[in-house]
């Protein structure tokens, strides 16, 4: 198991990050590489305690997700870990500050993380 990552090819995902302007806060650990997905962590999956009124008057920020290569030396980049599928193609949905966070997510999208690398990546706002 990785956690570096330099063996994976770097690849950049456009991803929309999920932020509530009233407190501030940015939910890094809720991407999305579609607005549907970004909105599923917080209404098909109920991984935060907010009202319906929160969640629909949530911003949903642009930003590209940097996964592999040498994504984790880089301090322009917010550090996240990522799971990548063994067609190295990057669970963008399950990506967390922790390996253990992004196993917990597995477990909610019902994704199995047998055979899953976990990566270094980055997250660098671009709206």
């Amino acid at each position: 198991m990785s956690m570096m990552g330099f063996e994976l090819k770097a690849q950049y995902r456009d991803v929309l990050v999920p932020y509530d302007a009233e407190a501030r806060y940015a939910y890094v650990d809720a991407l999305g590489e579609t607005m549907p997905e970004a909105v599923a962590h917080f209404t098909r999956h109920g991984r935060f305690d907010l009202s319906l009124s929160e969640i629909f008057h949530m911003d949903y920020l642009p930003a590209v997700l940097h996964v592999g290569g040498t994504t984790s030396l880089r301090s322009d980049l917010v550090p996240l870990v990522v799971p990548v599928g063994r067609d190295d193609v990057p669970l963008v949905r399950a990506a967390a500050h922790s390996m253990g966070d992004c196993l917990r997510l597995l477990a909610i999208f019902d994704v199995e993380s047998e055979g899953c690398r976990f990566v270094g990546s980055g997250l660098k706002m671009t709206g």
